[in-house]
């Protein structure tokens, strides 16, 4: 397992939400649901961290990378169809930076 699966700042994925109720901060609770019926046939999951996105889909194992452009060419367009790995990477190179730490 990659060290950094378990740090990260943030995790978006296509997952359909499984609790009958939603946070109260939410003014959307079925966006998750939205999302899945996006992509009804993945399972992609990003997360973004301090120095590297990692990606899981549809059984595969975690990948790791800094470059999001090696992470992009290892999927189908149709498994990342709202261009999560494209918001995770836009969270972290503009919104991250080494002060949170």
């Amino acid at each position: 397992m990659h060290p950094i699966l378990n740090i990260y700042l943030v995790s978006l994925s296509y997952h359909a939400s499984d609790s009958p109720s939603a946070p109260p901060p939410l003014v959307n609770p079925s966006v998750a649901d939205t999302f899945k019926s996006m992509a009804p046939n993945t399972s992609l999951e990003i997360r973004a961290g301090y120095f590297a996105l990692c990606i899981k889909y549809s059984g595969s194992e975690w990948s790791c990378s800094g470059d999001v452009t090696s992470l992009v060419q290892r999927l189908e367009p149709d498994q990342d169809p709202a261009n999560l790995i494209w918001h995770a990477a836009n969270f972290k190179d503009t919104i991250v930076f080494y002060g949170l730490m």
